[in-house]
């Protein structure tokens, strides 16, 4: 019987479900080599920044909407949900932005949120901070969006992360 089991997972061994689970690692394809050493990545979904840094590398300056964030191969849980609650996007970005020099690089990694079920307390903060920080990075006249991956068109969609990368103009 256990070799019956065994058979069917080599005949079919369902990766098709673990691969349609995020796009995250498409995203930074996308986008990596667009960034350069310096450049700052802000996820306001503070705990895909361990996978993003997996997936774009090292060299990079990283942030969440708390804050920069001082190793992006952990996530700090201690106390995050009262960290998100005070980190107001309007005094967390301006020393992010104002810290770039012309000709570098902001790109913002969000959550696609594709239903109504982000009502738990974190979710339902990040994804509110998610709006507030691209309304604020696009509304600021120091930074110029290039590029957002995935395209949402008509097909369906994806599951994981959008990255929206800002430049400043030098």
């Amino acid at each position: 019987m256990a070799l019956v089991i065994v058979a069917l997972f080599w005949i079919d061994p369902r990766t098709s479900q673990l691969e349609a689970k995020s796009n995250a690692h498409t995203t930074a394809v996308l986008v990596r080599d667009r960034l350069e050493p310096g450049d700052l990545v802000v996820s306001t979904h503070p705990e895909h920044v361990p996978v993003m840094r997996l997936y774009i590398g090292g060299g990079l300056r990283w942030a969440t909407s708390m804050g920069p964030v001082t190793d992006p191969k952990i996530m700090d849980w201690r106390d995050a949900l009262e960290r998100l609650r005070a980190a107001r996007p309007a005094a967390t970005a301006e020393p992010l932005v104002r810290s770039l020099r012309p000709g570098q690089h902001l790109l913002l990694v969000q959550p696609i949120i594709r239903s109504a079920r982000w009502s738990a307390p974190w979710t339902q903060l990040v994804r509110r901070r998610a709006m507030q920080w691209e309304r604020r990075l696009n509304r600021d006249p120091r930074l110029v969006r290039t590029l957002a991956v995935p395209r949402f068109g008509d097909g369906p969609v994806p599951r994981g992360v959008r990255a929206v990368l800002y430049e400043v103009p030098g």
